[in-house]
């Protein structure tokens, strides 16, 4: 076992390392007949006992250490989070994060909007019958799936022309956690008008994904995805008229 380095050897490294490559001290340390497990041990001792932690490597700074976790047991505790403070929520998703956890929170919204849609058959009449009513509990958690990777490329595609950071994981971790809106869209879908409120706060909702996940400057947000909703505004408004 090493005991106490020789202070010799350490008071030469420390003398000249900043002068010489620490390997070419070493060597003649050695060569003058110094046994090369005391170089070692000195060298260590010189250069300081233990090598500072590396900063992490996500994007950003001060990256959270609560990352925000996605699956079916967390939907209601992530929409309750998302709603309470939008910005804290977007700002510790997972830019590292696998696709499984969030798809599976996707596809319970579709299933419970789904669920919501075959039982309003039952108050308001399907023009469709029961039998396609009742096969949305199928087709909406499968469509929902399907659907969220061209929503959350179209929202990544967006973050990233106004000069957004993250990755496309991220954004598809906020169609995620905004698929938390699908129940209400349907039930409110039965309103004249009601599926407006829903965008707006979708609106509310995707700038502050876009500033606290992407980066995105605010005023930029909020005008680029304020047309959007504009767009979609008018296109239910005219959808409703029609």
């Amino acid at each position: 076992a090493c005991g106490m380095p020789d202070q010799r050897i350490v008071d030469y490294l420390r003398q000249n390392q900043g002068k010489y490559p620490v390997e070419a001290l070493k060597a003649a340390l050695v060569k003058q007949g110094f046994p090369e497990a005391d170089v070692e041990e000195a060298a260590r001792h010189a250069a300081g006992a233990e090598v500072p932690p590396a900063p992490a490597s996500d994007f950003g700074t001060d990256a959270p250490a609560d990352r925000v976790v996605f699956g079916v047991g967390r939907v209601l505790a992530n929409g309750k989070a998302m709603f309470a403070s939008p910005a804290d929520f977007f700002s510790r998703l997972d830019p590292a994060a696998r696709f499984a956890g969030p798809a599976a929170a996707i596809a319970f919204w579709g299933f419970v909007s789904g669920v919501i849609t075959f039982l309003l058959a039952f108050v308001v009449p399907s023009p469709f019958g029961l039998i396609a009513a009742g096969a949305q509990v199928v087709m909406l958690p499968i469509m929902a799936v399907l659907l969220s990777f061209i929503g959350a490329g179209l929202f990544h595609v967006v973050c990233l022309i106004l000069g957004g950071q993250g990755s496309y994981a991220v954004s598809y971790q906020v169609i995620a956690a905004m698929s938390t809106l699908f129940p209400v869209s349907t039930l409110l879908g039965q309103v004249p008008f009601g599926v407006i409120p829903v965008q707006l706060v979708g609106l509310w909702l995707s700038v502050s994904a876009a500033q606290s996940a992407q980066k995105v400057g605010r005023t930029k947000a909020w005008a680029a995805f304020g047309l959007l909703t504009a767009f979609g505004v008018l296109g239910s408004i005219l959808a409703q008229a029609g």
